[in-house]
């Protein structure tokens, strides 16, 4: 399946194909183009390259194989690689004011899980992805100035990126990333698989690893 759009308020368009297969893995690519005759002038810097996703209640588990324990950014890459795992809640990391958070670089794939034994795999297949998974939306993030203001939510917020723009900081926390931490005004293309599963009969790090065939259904 092809879909077809425009971008809001930026002069790119985007084309994000899903190819379903018999065994209830989707394979998502997304395409972002900008338009003729568009320039870097016409749009603002751009936090994000990715696509995001509420899930239903429930899956409230995490385990990764990438960057951790603790969020990592493009131009915070200290932590090591391994497989963690955690309560999508302890992803949240309590800032004095809320805002961006949680994110986990180098992820060869990650599983939403919940207590019923259901889980969502999503791994990585052209490059290695962003990921977050939060109880609070974006917008929860960006309009609450205090963490006491947070709302309480039923839902999780998954956030599978191609990139993510570094925090920047060196001199003050109004300071920009330098270069190659930001992301400029260009076509953009990464795909990433997602597969549900059954944690009492499946492991993710197996399942992750198995090869899909060689064309779509």
């Amino acid at each position: 399946m092809l879909t077809r759009g425009r971008l809001t308020g930026v002069p790119a368009g985007v084309v994000v194909r899903y190819d379903i297969y018999p065994s209830a893995d989707v394979q998502v690519n997304l395409v972002i183009e900008p338009l003729p005759r568009s320039t870097p002038a016409d749009v603002p810097m751009s936090p994000r390259v990715g696509m995001q996703v509420a899930l239903q209640p429930g899956f409230d588990q995490m385990r990764w194989l990438g960057r951790g324990p603790h969020e990592t950014y493009s131009d915070r890459q200290e932590a090591p690689v391994g497989v963690y795992a955690g309560s999508v809640q302890s992803q949240y990391f309590n800032y004095s004011e809320p805002g961006e958070t949680g994110n986990r670089t180098d992820v060869r794939w990650a599983a939403l899980e919940s207590n019923k034994g259901v889980a969502l795999l999503i791994a990585s297949t052209s490059s290695l992805l962003s990921m977050s998974a939060l109880p609070y939306s974006t917008s929860d993030l960006q309009s609450a100035k205090h963490g006491w203001q947070l709302p309480r939510r039923d839902f999780t917020t998954l956030s599978i990126d191609h990139r993510q723009m570094g925090l920047g900081g060196e001199n003050s926390w109004g300071a920009t990333p330098p270069p190659p931490h930001v992301l400029p005004f260009a076509r953009y293309e990464y795909g990433f698989r997602l597969r549900p599963f059954d944690t009492k009969t499946t492991d993710a790090a197996r399942l992750a690893r198995e090869a899909l065939p060689a064309t779509a259904p």
